[in-house]
């Protein structure tokens, strides 16, 4: 939301200054977990409360991130002409640098989730974002080694939703892959009086 409405300002003109906003939260996402990380080895456990703020942040940006990515693939599909040009490799880049930002982003939404949990979150505790990441990796991947399982009503929730996310994200770099490729009605003169083969 952030992003279109800088877009429709004026903040956002090329393809390049919009991949260096998302970058930007990139940035913050990294930053984020390696404090957490940092914590395991040189402080005190972080107070629970921060990783709710955390995950409250992350499932804001998360939803960002979805909202972009499929309303421009909506766009596109209905033939409105894009706010900001980009070729292929910029829009792979794009959704490249998305969707490694919700692996972290939803990392930090599990150990938000963790942090809300009464009873026993997952069947081993995240200790760090290291250990979130790590589960959100395999998470929205489907790749699922089981190490790391939710056991209660929130983190089940919040596993769900990053796994129909990953889904989401794989249409979304195919429809963004194949709209680039030519169609037989769009090529050039050279094949207009060609014979099909038979």
């Amino acid at each position: 939301m952030v992003a279109k409405i800088r877009i429709r300002s004026g903040q956002i003109n090329t393809s390049r200054e919009l991949i260096e906003w998302n970058i930007c939260f990139l940035a913050i996402a990294i930053e984020i977990c390696c404090f957490s990380i940092g914590d395991r080895f040189f402080g005190p456990n972080i107070p629970g409360f921060l990783y709710v703020i955390a995950g409250i942040y992350a499932l804001g940006r998360i939803n960002e991130l979805v909202f972009a990515f499929s309303s421009d693939a909506f766009d596109r599909l209905e033939g409105k002409k894009p706010r900001i040009e980009m070729n292929k490799s910029e829009r792979i880049k794009l959704l490249g640098i998305g969707y490694i930002e919700t692996i972290l982003q939803f990392g930090l939404v599990h150990l938000a989730a963790q942090a809300l949990s009464l009873h026993r979150a997952y069947s081993h505790p995240l200790r760090d974002a290291f250990d979130a990441t790590y589960f959100s990796a395999m998470t929205i991947t489907t790749t699922g080694f089981g190490d790391f399982a939710p056991d209660s009503l929130l983190p089940r929730l919040v596993t769900m939703y990053e796994a129909v996310i990953g889904i989401v994200f794989l249409a979304l770099a195919l429809g963004s892959y194949l709209s680039f490729t030519v169609k037989p009605n769009e090529a050039g003169d050279d094949d207009k009086g060609a014979a099909s083969p038979s």
